[in-house]
């Protein structure tokens, strides 16, 4: 575990973990790149690891229900299924569900077709840029790309789906950690969460961990009673409720709850953080961002996420600034 999150010690946080653990009915989600695995530049090296794997069977085989929430295409789930075999798992943030022996497909949207053609013509211009088709996203990845090409990829492609999505407002843009991608607002990994609910007794705990922006959506999903936990530094807004360093970190928490779910006595404290929202001293003058256009409101899901708001969001919300602009709706 990194030494950026060591184990809580309060009473308060001991209790609460410790009731998590050992309640009759509980259920892990979890995410796999940046979460379960540091990330690699391309899914081949970003395999699930024997002792990873490990980690999720320890869970299965003390009662807990392992669910597997993922944006990699199903393709690239299939042949790691069977190193957890207990596990139900979600393909594409929830579009894809292979829960009863087999894949429970999404309806293909075909208009997605349109905006996969422009930003593979992006790619095939750029050394290292991958395109990653969905059944209802479509990503453009740039791990790869050198650092100085980069701006021109990032910006061509946000106009290219900002354009493309002024007709589509039944879809989303997102950024990831080092790709962009538009999905359909129904794939959400919030979706899981609903559906493994409804799947497990009646008053079922939930842990669910998660790092980028496409699980602020399974987080969302949980309850008062559940517990969201983000893998990386709480340097953002986040639904979290605590936090851990890094992949090691999660797979620590992981073991621990194998550890004290089997336990008779008080189990060690939780190597785990609660989420703190510290802010920076209020400027004598609040920052004001005049822009074209402002963050627009997702179809009631929260904000859409691009690379300009993800980068000077968390600058005004620090500063308690005004960004000024028009947010696309015509009244």
């Amino acid at each position: 575990m990194s030494d950026a999150a060591p184990a809580a010690s309060d009473p308060a946080t001991s209790m609460i973990w410790t009731r998590l653990a050992r309640a009759p009915a509980l259920a892990v989600l979890v995410d796999l790149d940046g979460t379960l695995l540091p990330f690699a530049p391309t899914l081949e090296e970003a395999a699930l690891d024997d002792a990873a794997a490990a980690v999720l069977r320890g869970l299965a085989a003390v009662g807990v229900a392992v669910v597997v929430v993922s944006g990699r295409p199903r393709a690239a789930i299939d042949p790691i299924r069977a190193a957890v075999p207990a596990a139900w798992w979600f393909a594409e943030h929830g579009a894809w569900r292979h829960t009863d022996g087999s894949w429970q497909p999404p309806t293909v949207a075909a208009e997605l077709g349109d905006l996969a053609r422009r930003l593979a013509l992006l790619a095939e211009r750029t050394p290292g840029a991958r395109l990653e088709q969905k059944s209802l996203a479509v990503g453009l990845h740039w791990r790869r790309v050198d650092e100085a090409e980069r701006p021109r990829l990032i910006a061509s492609a946000e106009l290219v789906v900002d354009e493309w999505l002024e007709t589509q407002p039944a879809y989303e843009r997102l950024d990831g950690a080092a790709v962009l991608e538009v999905r359909h607002r129904a794939a959400h990994k919030g979706t899981a969460v609903a559906w493994v609910r409804a799947h497990l007794p009646v008053g079922a705990r939930f842990v669910a961990l998660g790092d980028d922006v496409t699980d602020e959506d399974t987080f969302a999903a949980l309850t008062d009673d559940d517990a969201a936990v983000l893998v990386g530094a709480p340097d953002r807004r986040s639904h979290a409720d605590w936090w851990v360093a890094d992949p090691a970190g999660a797979r620590a928490l992981l073991r621990w709850l194998v550890e004290a779910r089997v336990g008779q006595g008080p189990p060690p404290s939780a190597p785990v953080r609660p989420w703190t929202r510290a802010r920076a001293a209020q400027p004598q003058h609040p920052l004001v961002i005049v822009s074209n256009r402002t963050p627009t409101v997702g179809a009631g899901r929260g904000k859409e996420v691009g690379g300009l708001v993800s980068a000077l969001t968390p600058i005004v919300e620090r500063t308690s600034g005004v960004w000024l602009g028009w947010s696309g709706a015509e009244r």
